[in-house]
Order: structure tokens, then C-alpha cells, then sequence
């Protein structure tokens, strides 16, 4: 017969009658602390921390406004991106913005493409069709990203957005900073080498980028047809990781959002039920954007 042995947490073995098993305990720490290479207990950094030489916890990325470590993906969006007041104060707005943070969407959108320290600064406002045409922006689009003097100008319009639900919104916002993206892209070759910004200078760098450009006539037109040719699974997991519960389809049908008069989506199969999602979308409601 085998009776187990207590255990003390200093690791000596007591015997409790009977043949030993001669487990001895591990040396544990109170509260979720470990050893470190000295033998003393000490609690684990937040894993956005690192431990200085004085066995200090120091946050890797800064810290938010209750002093909580900031992911590298929060830090992140916090740096490079630029919200106006307009657009954080509007509750429709805000609510998106805070579910991208919450789900560091906007960081998994355009890593990989933003530098480290980006060449352009990205501003994000909101306007009217009034404010686009004083831009020289006649189309009443849903959004619309400008690129002037190393500055990227990323607008949503509330004149044709008003009515849309949050969803929609949101693939609006995902398709422009898409557009964004690549036009920082630009900018870095643009400084490094000096250039003004027009088609030959661009011809080297972004062979791709290029050719659509003289297809389309305009640098604009070009990345929206980029965009669309390669990124639209992109836009598509990006609405996903905001509100995984909606269903796929509705979520793959957004992700074509502006790009639903082209040949390439005409050409799709279900083309005439996705064009039918971003309409329902489009006059749902639920994101009431007012600008003063």
C-alpha cells in the first residue's frame, strides 16, 4: 500500500505512514509571481513591458490615460493616425473608431504597408458634399483620400453617408485607408529621391501602380483599381475582425463598396445580390453622422 506524502511549500517531504513516492515540491511563489535568475519571487511584466536593469517594469509602447501598457498596434494607430474633432466627437464615428482600437483593425489593415515612420501624416475628418466641392470634388463619393505637400487627407462624407448602417461606414473607412496606405507608399519615394509627384517618377518603383496609372489617367484612379484587384479579401477580413457575429456574406458583399460600377465586379457571378447588401446597407440606418 502507497500513501501519498504532504507536502509543505518550503519543498520538505513529511512522511504520512506507509511506503514514500519521494515527490518533493516545487518552490512556488504567492499571487501569480515567478523566480527570477536570483531565486526571488517577483510578478511578471504586462507582456506590452519589458524589465529594465533595475528590475523595473517599463512599458514598451507608452502607456494610456490609466496608465495601462499600450500594445504595439495601439501605440500604433495613436501615432500615425490623426482623428479631427468632428469626427471623434460624433458618436457614430467614435463608436467605430473605438471598436477598431479594441480590435487593433486598423493596425492588421495597413501593417506591412505604413513604414515605421511614416513619410506622410494621415488626418482623418469628416465633410459635407459642400466641403468636397470646394476641394474641386464633384462626385459625392462616400469618402475620398487626398495626398498634398507629405500629407494624406483621409475624408468620410457625411452628405451620402448619413443614413448608412455602422457596417457600411466602416468599409467605407477601410476602403480609404487602403488608399491611404498606398499613397504613403508614394511619399517615401517621393522624398527619397527628390521627386515631384507625377506619372514618370514612379515608373521604376511601382511598375504595377504605373500601368494602371496611364490606363486610368489619374494617380487616383489607378489605386482605386489596385485596391480592388487585390485587396478586397483585405477590406473584407477587416469588417470581420470589427463585428465577428455578422454574417460572411454581408461582410464580403461591403467589402465592394465603391467599387460596384466597375467591370470586374459586373463581372462577378452574384454580382446583382451583393449589389442588393450594399444598398439594404446603405439606406439601413443606425449610423447617423451630424456635422455642424
Amino acid at each position: 500500500m502507497i500513501n501519498f506524502d504532504f507536502i509543505s511549500l518550503e519543498g520538505e517531504q513529511r512522511q504520512g505512514g506507509g511506503e514514500s513516492i519521494g515527490v518533493i515540491a516545487p518552490d512556488l511563489c504567492e499571487g501569480g509571481a515567478i523566480r527570477d535568475e536570483d531565486g526571488a519571487c517577483e510578478l511578471p511584466c504586462d507582456p506590452n513591458a519589458i524589465r529594465d536593469e533595475s528590475g523595473e517594469c517599463t512599458c514598451t509602447y507608452g502607456v494610456d490615460e490609466s496608465g495601462i501598457c499600450l500594445s504595439e498596434a495601439d501605440a500604433w494607430e495613436r501615432d500615425k493616425i490623426t482623428l479631427s474633432e468632428k469626427f471623434k466627437n460624433d458618436p457614430c464615428l467614435a463608436e467605430i473608431w473605438e471598436q477598431i482600437e479594441n480590435t487593433d483593425a486598423a493596425f492588421y489593415l495597413l501593417n506591412g504597408f505604413l513604414a515605421a515612420f511614416p513619410n506622410a501624416e494621415l488626418k482623418i475628418d469628416v465633410v459635407t458634399n459642400s466641403d468636397l466641392y470646394q476641394m474641386g470634388i464633384y462626385s459625392n463619393p462616400w469618402g475620398s483620400t487626398q495626398f498634398w505637400h507629405q500629407e494624406i487627407y483621409l475624408y468620410l462624407n457625411t452628405s451620402t453617408l448619413s443614413n448608412s448602417s455602422m457596417a457600411f461606414t466602416a468599409s467605407v473607412l477601410a476602403h480609404e485607408l487602403l488608399h491611404a496606405s498606398i499613397f504613403e507608399e508614394l511619399a517615401a519615394i517621393k522624398l527619397e529621391k527628390d521627386l515631384s509627384f507625377n506619372l514618370d517618377d514612379f515608373r521604376d518603383d511601382f511598375p504595377g501602380l504605373f500601368e494602371l496609372w496611364l490606363e486610368h489617367g489619374d494617380i487616383e484612379s489607378a489605386t482605386h483599381q489596385q485596391i480592388m484587384e487585390n485587396y478586397i479579401t483585405m477590406i473584407d477580413s477587416f469588417i470581420q475582425l470589427m463585428d465577428p457575429n455578422m454574417d460572411t456574406e454581408v461582410t464580403y458583399a461591403l467589402s465592394w463598396i465603391g467599387f460596384d460600377s466597375t467591370e470586374m465586379f459586373n463581372s462577378l457571378e452574384n454580382s446583382a445580390e451583393i449589389k442588393s447588401i450594399i444598398n439594404s446597407e446603405n439606406e439601413k440606418g443606425g449610423c447617423i453622422i451630424t456635422v455642424n
